[in-house]
């Protein structure tokens, strides 16, 4: 396959510039509202962007905003200020309730180790309180970064004097033969673990690698001292942990190793319990019987639990229901405020709860209104909900849609958050808790506009139906375009299968090719999240039919529709079950695609269930029904998820195929040779860009 570079030096070079341009816009990582005297208050936000010129690096800065409000809480910018922030690994940090402390993690790495240190910081009198060497304790391993989730969970106690965090635990072993065994002492030869200096042990897959046993710390803000939570038991890995509101103890999410563990990460079915923790007598009570849960956070007044839950089944993303118990915990059940919606009447109507994003300080003044992100057929939208009632209330793209939002931070009335479009990259902005029937008013922190050669485009959200099954959705990108120039179009179908395609500003690979003239098809098949739980769970045992149609059907029907996009030139961009799409199509339909690029794609399910981390998905997408790990896969089986992959239509495919593998994805580990090799083998035209430090997190997650 002949390169770019052989044809146009010149197109390559304006390329890598525009690349360039699209690696200087920011993206909101996170953000705070801090301070509120005599109207006058502030807003903290980290930003982070490429930087390319040979760092190659995510480079961050932090803007302070400063806002007054008046009488009637109307909120006006006064100015924003940037700055830049040293990089340092996996750096997290976490505030204290009153904003009055903040505590920094800090890993440097040192070799092939990582030196990590605690530091806490007075934000009053502004000084440090605290900085300590946490590996020079030897009480446990690694800490888990805030990047680490739902493992890592940095928080400063109600009384800010503790701060609980996850860590892996310290375990020693040895070889028969190393020099320092003292063999005439066999207390220590025992504790030594002699002869497990090879043992396998599982960790918790993509992203967590370095996640294998999980035990929680709290460290004594005052001393630096740490203290190891004692009495977890065996196969129980503690996540998404939470101090109690008397700091007595924590509630969290156990994790159960049952058989075995499957991948965690974009994965909110796996099995557990939801637990206490009793710091004083080390005692663990079970407060949620077996299901997956999410989240678990406590109302500000202290007298109720409130987390998302759903069964433990199925397809590795679906809704949840939102639910409460009371505290101290009584033994009663829980209470559903939110359940889970099947299937929304249209596309007003609220469709469950689902791929949620929540921040560390979620309530409303009153206490009674929890705030957060979740996905709305396209968008994510900011919800406050009752947990007294359970109403559901939308707070944005009321009549004109904007994009999706996602919360940063609320205090008070104040809500805090950020929203993008395709044409327009993330601004933050903050509003105002509504008065029942009014809406939210909005103020931007930002005060310029990006520039306009990089966001010259337009998007229209679409609808699809597709014979008797549910409607299904989308959204077409297109580019401005003079005349009556025909625009070429690259389908994008997401990863997952059970993620979803936003109206958000998009990877800079599907902003490289907006700019570069291109429209840009997204489609939301069955399976996706944002249309009910009915729709996520049609896919399972239709995977490589229904999906497949689906998307085909919508490319039929805007090419139809859109009649200034060439048929003759219409493309294909995918990675994960995306890419696993696109393969399909150009078998399926050959000769209808002029290209393909699929990043580290599923191309033979059946295979994928002897090396992926998370091979459940393979027997639940292929043939519909829940593993029996006690059985082997039987011939029905394995008929039906080879015939759902791509491998069994490759011997139909003449479409150009470029195939980008990421060595290091644990999720879709690279299986890709039989297919190739057909291709070679036919003389179709293909090729293979192997990064061997690619992991599915340098290309994105499949939600996007």
């Amino acid at each position: 396959m002949s390169t770019a570079v052989q044809y146009d030096v010149k197109g390559v070079e304006k390329l890598k510039d525009l690349y360039c341009d699209l690696a200087q816009v920011p993206i909101a990582l996170s953000g705070r509202i801090t301070g509120d005297k005599d109207g006058i208050f502030s807003v903290t936000s980290t930003w982070a962007n490429r930087a390319l010129g040979g760092l190659n690096k995510m480079a961050t800065t932090q803007r302070v905003s400063v806002l007054s409000k008046d009488e009637d809480g109307i909120i006006k910018l006064i100015n924003t200020q940037t700055a830049p922030l040293t990089n340092l690994d996996a750096q997290s940090i976490a505030y204290s309730q009153s904003d009055s402390r903040i505590v920094q993690l800090i890993t440097i790495p040192e070799g092939k180790d990582k030196k990590q240190y605690m530091r806490v910081v007075d934000t009053v009198n502004h000084i440090e309180l605290l900085s300590v060497d946490v590996n020079g304790q030897s009480k446990h391993g690694t800490i888990y970064a805030m990047g680490a989730a739902p493992f890592g969970c940095l928080s400063f106690s109600y009384g800010e004097g503790h701060v609980l965090y996850c860590a892996e635990k310290k375990s020693k072993t040895a070889g028969y033969f190393d020099v320092d065994l003292e063999w005439d002492n066999e207390e220590k030869i025992v504790e030594s673990n002699v002869g497990d200096k090879f043992k396998l042990t599982e960790s918790w897959g993509e992203a967590t690698f370095d996640v294998k046993n999980p035990v929680l710390c709290v460290m004594d803000v005052s001393t630096g001292q740490v203290t190891v939570c004692d009495g977890l038991p065996s196969g129980v890995s503690p996540s998404y942990a939470v101090w109690a509101p008397d700091d007595k103890g924590f509630v969290f999410f156990g994790l159960e190793d049952k058989p075995f563990r499957l991948g965690k990460i974009h994965c909110n079915n796996r099995p557990g319990k939801l637990y206490y923790y009793d710091l004083k007598s080390a005692e663990l009570t079970v407060i949620g019987e077996e299901a997956a849960y999410e989240q678990p956070t406590f109302t500000p007044d202290g007298n109720t639990l409130v987390f998302r839950r759903r069964e433990a089944d199925g397809p590795h993303n679906a809704n949840v229901q939102l639910c409460s118990l009371s505290w101290p915990h009584d033994g009663s059940s829980p209470k559903i405020i939110v359940p889970i919606i099947g299937n929304p009447p249209d596309a007003k109507s609220f469709p469950g709860l689902s791929f949620v994003q929540q921040s560390s300080r979620p309530w409303s003044a009153d206490g009674k209104h929890l705030i957060l992100s979740s996905v709305w057929r396209e968008q994510l939208e900011l919800l406050s909900i009752n947990i007294d009632s359970g109403e559901v209330s939308r707070l944005t793209n009321h009549g004109q849609v904007h994009g999706s939002w996602t919360i940063l931070d609320v205090r008070g009335d104040s809500i805090l958050a950020s929203v993008s479009a395709p044409n327009r990259p993330p601004k933050i902005l903050i509003g105002r808790m509504p008065i029942t029937g009014e809406q939210v008013v909005w103020t931007n922190l930002e005060a310029n506009e990006m520039n306009k050669h990089v966001t010259n485009f337009s998007w229209t959200a679409l609808g699809f139906q597709r014979g008797e099954y549910s409607q299904y959705g989308g959204f077409l990108v297109e580019p401005s375009r003079s005349g009556t120039d025909s625009i070429p179009l690259v389908v994008v179908p997401h990863g997952g299968p059970h993620g979803t395609s936003l109206i958000m500003w998009q990877r800079r690979d599907i902003s490289l090719l907006l700019n570069s003239g291109f429209a840009v098809l997204f489609v939301n098949y069955h399976g996706s999240l944002g249309y009910g739980d009915d729709h996520v769970r049609s896919l399972p045992g239709k995977c490589g039919d229904l999906d497949v149609k689906d998307v085909q059907h919508a490319v039929e029907t805007v090419l139809s529709g859109y009649p200034h996009l060439d048929g003759s030139k219409v493309c294909l961009f995918g990675g994960s079950h995306g890419g696993f799409l696109v393969s399909h199509l150009i078998g399926q339909y050959p000769s209808f695609y002029r290209s393909c690029v699929a990043l580290n794609p599923v191309l033979n399910v059946l295979a994928m269930h002897e090396i992926t981390d998370i091979p459940e998905w393979t027997i639940v997408e292929g043939t519909g029904v829940m593993p029996d790990w006690k059985k082997t896969l039987n011939e029905k089986e394995r008929k039906m998820m080879f015939d759902a992959s791509p491998i069994a239509h490759v011997e139909k495919v003449v479409t150009p195929y470029l195939l980008l593998i990421g060595g290091k994805d644990l999720r879709v580990v690279p299986h890709y040779r039989s297919f190739i090799r057909n291709l070679q083998a036919r003389g179709i035209e293909n090729k293979i860009e192997s990064i061997p430090s690619w992991e599915r997190m340098r290309y994105g997650t499949g939600l996007k």
